[in-house]
Parts: C-alpha cells; structure tokens; sequence
C-alpha cells in the first residue's frame, strides 16, 4: 500500500512533534539527574544520612566522603539526532556553558529547528571520531536500519572512562548487552534511559515487566542506572492532550484556509512529513 501510494501520489503521511518539548525536556532531567546523582542522594538523605554533602566535620575523616557530580559548565556532551528533539536538548544545554556537539544525517542543520550558532554540527559518519571527547552523550535518535545498534561494544569503548549515556531516542539503538557489560566493567558511570528494548503488551504485564531482554539492570548500584517507563512524551498528560489539539487544529485551519487542494499542505507548524524512505 505504502509504494502503491507513494507511485499514484496520493498517500500522505504526516508527523506531530507536539510532544518534542516534553521529550527534550525528559532528556535534560535524565541528564542532569544522573550528572548530579539524585537518586543516591535521595536515598541517603531519606534515611537521614548526610555524609554524601562532602562537608568536613570536627568530629569526622579527613577528607570526608564526598557524592560525586558532574558540573556541566565546560563539560562536552554529544547529541545523536538534531530534529525536534535533538535541536531543542542541544539550546537548553549551551545554556549551561556546556560545548555541544552534534550529529544529522547531512551533517548540517535543517531549517525547519533553531539551533544556537554555539552547536558545532557533524555528519553521522563521523560519530565514531566524535565519541572520545563526549563526556556525555544523548540519544535522540528514531530507531531504524542505520541507527539499530548503533552504540554497541565499539562505540561505547571510545568513551572516555566516566562518561554517561542517556537515550529518548529508541531502546534498540542503544546495544543491550554493550550498555550492560560497561556499566558492570565501570566503562561508563551512568545509563540514564526513558526507552527500552522490551515493553509490557498488557496491564498486567504492565505491573511486572523488565524493560530489558536478557540483562537484570535493576540489580546494578543506583547512581549507574536511572529509569524511566517511556514517559517523555507525556501520553495523556493535560499539557500533551493541549498541545496535540492545537497541533492538529492547527493545521486543518491552516490548510482549510488555504487556495491548493494538496494535502501536503497539512504540514505546518509542529506537523511535518513523514520520509517513507529514512521511516521518519
């Protein structure tokens, strides 16, 4: 049907990114919650220990035990993926001080997304030069042929020893036994993810599913791994429901009021088309 349609020019298939802010804003929670290990202070604190605040004591060791975090301020971090997402996670942080680097499929910027001037942009090709000096990478990748697997073994061996990953692309790009086997290994300090490689297909699944195939994450210390159930998007959240609304209405407007009788005038706004050919 796809080709058929794509041959007699009469299957239009479009894209909302009207959860794109709140994905973006999902990856700069993971990114800061496990740069500054909340977590592991939540729980220390919770059970009334303050040691983790580093504070010398005239009755404690010298030096007191400290909670480590990362000060994003001269930090690298590398974003996977410049779209809605990627662009909006890549402003937010040169906020920060922090130097941006990121990769598109063409290695520039699509003028459909502001991005800062202070991003420096890089093909895809070029991930594999990029990672050494990434002391934080985000994914914000779709999953696809050229993007399923793509941090494996090799990849996340050129990071340098305490880097941290986060993904709000899809699971699968991120390889499940590479992530674990570095973060058992001490390779990476963090994995901070809202997506995954298995999902419950029921309620009651729901109530009792790991969200990985074949590796136990909930058993690594909790200042290694952060997880969220896929909920970035903010499904059937009252500020998601709004902004879809608006999205969709948007556009009908737009296009009802427009002089051509081609769909693809549909695509304003936060709605844009769908590559049949990259499958986003």
């Amino acid at each position: 049907a796809k080709e058929k349609g794509r041959r007699e020019g009469n299957l239009y298939t479009f894209n909302s990114h009207h959860n794109a802010t709140a994905t973006a804003e999902m990856a700069i929670t993971l990114t800061l919650a496990a740069s500054k290990r909340i977590t592991t202070a939540d729980d220390q604190l919770r059970t009334g220990d303050w040691r983790g605040r580093g504070l010398p004591l005239r009755d404690g060791p010298m030096p007191p035990p400290v909670l480590e975090q990362v000060i994003m301020d001269g930090q690298t971090v590398l974003i996977l993926g410049l779209g809605a997402v990627g662009s909006r996670v890549a402003n937010v942080l040169t906020a920060f001080g922090t130097n941006v680097l990121a990769t598109t499929r063409t290695g520039k910027a699509s003028k459909k997304y502001y991005v800062s001037p202070a991003v420096k942009i890089f093909s895809g090709s070029e991930i594999m030069d990029l990672l050494p000096r990434a002391q934080i990478v985000i994914v914000c990748l779709p999953l696809g042929p050229d993007t399923s697997g793509l941090l494996n073994r090799k990849a996340l061996a050129r990071l340098p020893s305490g880097a941290i990953v986060v993904n709000v692309g899809r699971g699968p790009v991120v390889d499940e036994a590479a992530v674990y086997e570095a973060l058992t290994t001490d390779s990476i300090a963090c994995y901070a993810s809202d997506v995954w490689w298995n999902y419950p297909k029921s309620w009651q699944q729901a109530c009792n599913s790991s969200p990985a195939k074949f590796h136990d994450f909930s058993t690594l210390p909790r200042h290694k791994i952060l997880f969220s159930p896929h909920r970035g998007g903010a499904i059937g959240t009252r500020d998601n429901d709004r902004r879809l609304i608006t999205a969709i209405t948007t556009s009908l407007t737009n296009y009802a009021l427009s002089s051509t009788d081609n769909p693809s005038a549909l695509a304003t706004g936060d709605i844009t088309p769908l590559d049949l050919d990259v499958g986003y």
